[in-house]
């Protein structure tokens, strides 16, 4: 448009009207927020290492009283209750139940949690929506899956990844074409 107006002929005024509807049209289109996604993403994946695993609890093991003052078998008893007790935890099942984890096995876990939400990040930057709601579905599966869903950190965080992808990341462009179908016509009135 600017190289339109420094050339002074009547006949490219249509052509200026439709550029000026094209820039219009652009102008308007909304943009996602792809960066604050991509932020977002970030602060997740720092969060895995602290979101507990389906089975574990915040907090270290409850402290176990001492025993009154009782006779030798008593306390032999009592010692052995304790020992026991600090290398086995009983809990009941409610619902279904994820698979204990080994420390290794818990690690790797973690790092490909991370890496979903890193791939969803590449994705969101890229525009690439179906890889991107795939890699949060993904993530979201593994921690319904495997972490501690009764914890308030693993809700607010498979809640922050519902809500991700609910986000939109792709844009819908409008037609723009107007512009060269009018320079086309102009081009073509002038040289036959």
């Amino acid at each position: 448009d600017k190289l339109l107006l420094t050339i002074d002929r009547p006949g490219l005024q249509p052509l200026r009207q439709q550029l000026a509807d094209d820039i219009l049209a652009l102008t308007a289109v909304p943009k996602p927020d792809v960066e604050g996604l991509a932020l977002r993403l970030g602060s997740l994946s720092k969060r895995v290492d602290s979101l507990p695993l389906a089975g574990q609890e915040r907090g270290g093991v409850a402290a176990t009283g001492e025993t009154e003052k009782a006779g030798g078998w008593a306390r032999l008893k009592a010692r052995i209750g304790d020992f026991f007790a600090s290398i086995f935890s009983v809990h009941k099942a409610t619902g279904s139940t994820a698979p204990m984890l080994s420390a290794e096995e818990s690690f790797f876990l973690r790092r490909s949690l991370e890496l979903e939400l890193q791939a969803a990040r590449i994705a969101a930057l890229s525009g690439e929506v179906s890889a991107y709601k795939a890699s949060l579905d993904s993530a979201a599966g593994w921690t319904e899956k495997y972490f501690n869903l009764g914890d308030a950190a693993v809700r607010a965080f498979v809640s922050a990844l519902g809500e991700l992808g609910d986000r939109k990341i792709e844009v819908e462009l409008p037609d723009i074409s107007g512009s060269l179908q009018a320079f086309t016509t102009i081009q073509s009135v002038e040289n036959p």
